[in-house]
């Protein structure tokens, strides 16, 4: 019997002038792809506008993936969706991969295991794993949801790996790092919500496949290594590395406010006293390449986890009032069609 036909899509941005270790993240995730035990599946790289020669290095060095850029540079969900949509057309997969370029894959059977997984409950629509930092703690075993409350319960945050979550198992929510999903799950509900720029878009899919009767699944037996936020903590513009992590504030704000029936809206509030004076830090090294992983912590200044360099204060606060204020206006603008046209339009692949 033939394997079911996979398609990984795998994001990208300048991951080809982004080095771990003395390597660029773009080669090590392609190259731990390309040892893959399943034979049936096909790599897409979703690339939005990198200004660096990832296209060169790709067609170089990886020939038989494919390589679908998104023109202009419209954020990750846009992104994804351009190359999800030419997947789905030209591939025909039955399940897509979607995964970050920060992910590094060790077991050549992971795939294997993960669309085995789809066989315990036919009503499953998508299976998340179980990802590690490369200090051997763990990076996120599934997410549990708190009833009216934004703020999910990342399970095993920073906790050293045991072998605890590893299991499979009906779940709230899985990390959009790196999930697997059933192609009828996109001609259902539609595609990424193209309004968030960067972060809460997975959340958002994951609820409307919910709403739409599909199962979430975690299976902890496949532990993938994840740098996290790899990409964005090393732009190396100042200003722009702030409004990144301010889009991802405007999106939280979004989403809180699309969901208002399932959220309770003084986590706006919440949200804002959070973005501009505390943080869960997950710092590298620069000298050393290891991650630690901090608790909250209050300051007046943040810290750029790129390069020590704070912010002011009142540089944050601002961007911070700026883009809750934004957030508030786009989901006023796309209020009215929150389950149209916009979930399901596309962007031609170039």
């Amino acid at each position: 019997m033939e394997e079911p036909k996979i398609a990984i899509v795998v994001s990208n941005f300048n991951g080809a002038s982004i080095y771990y270790r003395g390597v660029c993240i773009l080669e090590l995730c392609l190259k731990k792809l390309e040892n893959t035990a399943y034979k049936n599946y096909k790599i897409f790289v979703a690339d939005d506008s990198s200004t660096d020669k990832s296209f060169e290095f790709v067609a170089d060095k990886f020939p038989f993936v494919e390589f679908v850029v998104n023109k202009p540079n419209g954020g990750y969900a846009q992104n994804m969706n351009n190359a999800i949509h030419y997947a789905l057309k030209n591939f025909k997969p039955n399940y897509l991969m979607l995964m970050n370029n920060d992910i590094l894959i060790e077991d050549p059977n992971w795939i294997r295991e993960l669309v085995k997984t789809f066989a315990v409950d036919k009503k499953i629509g998508v299976v998340g794993c179980q990802l590690l930092f490369p200090n051997n703690t763990i990076n996120n075993a599934g997410e549990l949801e708190d009833k009216g409350n934004y703020f999910w319960n990342i399970r095993g945050r920073g906790e050293k790996y045991t072998g605890k979550y590893d299991k499979v198992e009906d779940i709230g929510l899985v990390t959009g790092a790196a999930f697997l999903i059933k192609s009828e799950v996109f001609r259902k509900i539609g595609f990424l919500d193209e309004v968030f720029f960067m972060g809460s878009d997975d959340t958002d899919f994951i609820l409307r496949a919910k709403d739409n009767g599909y199962k979430v699944y975690y299976n902890g037996t496949i532990r993938l290594t994840h740098l996290d936020s790899f990409t964005s903590n090393r732009l190396k513009d100042e200003n722009l590395r702030t409004i990144t992590s301010a889009y991802c504030e405007r999106g939280a704000v979004y989403f809180l406010l699309k969901w208002k029936k399932r959220y309770k809206l003084t986590h706006l509030f919440k949200l804002y006293l959070f973005m501009v004076f505390g943080t869960y830090l997950s710092i590298t090294d620069n000298k050393t390449n290891k991650r630690s992983f901090k608790k909250l912590h209050f300051r007046f200044k943040l810290i750029d986890l790129n390069n020590g360099l704070r912010f002011p204060l009142i540089k944050r606060i601002c961007y911070g009032i700026f883009f809750e204020i934004s957030g508030v206006l786009i989901y006023l603008k796309y209020s009215r069609t929150l389950r149209k046209v916009r979930y399901v339009k596309m962007v031609k692949s170039n």
